[in-house]
């Protein structure tokens, strides 16, 4: 499965946050390590890898966050393997 630029940027996010996942901020949801001011995945994004499987809002309805599945981690993982 091809991912978009913006899908694949959202995956790499998320990936790389405290238990790989993201708090809702200003302009998206982000790490929150790395402050609200850090890059952001736009709703629209996290909504996209919600309804791929790739991700879980807490709150379906008024999400604060949200959260890698494995499926998310594998496709993200798939497509940045690690050289041996």
């Amino acid at each position: 499965m091809a991912l978009t630029p913006k899908l694949e940027e959202g995956l790499q996010l998320a990936f790389h946050a405290p238990g790989v996942t993201l708090k809702r901020g200003r302009a998206g949801f982000f790490n929150e390590a790395q402050g609200p001011d850090s890059p952001a995945v736009t709703i629209r994004t996290a909504n996209t890898l919600v309804d791929m499987g790739m991700a879980e809002f807490n709150d379906p309805i008024v999400p604060s966050s949200f959260t890698l599945m494995p499926y998310g981690i594998k496709a993200w993982r798939d497509a940045h393997p690690v050289a041996a």
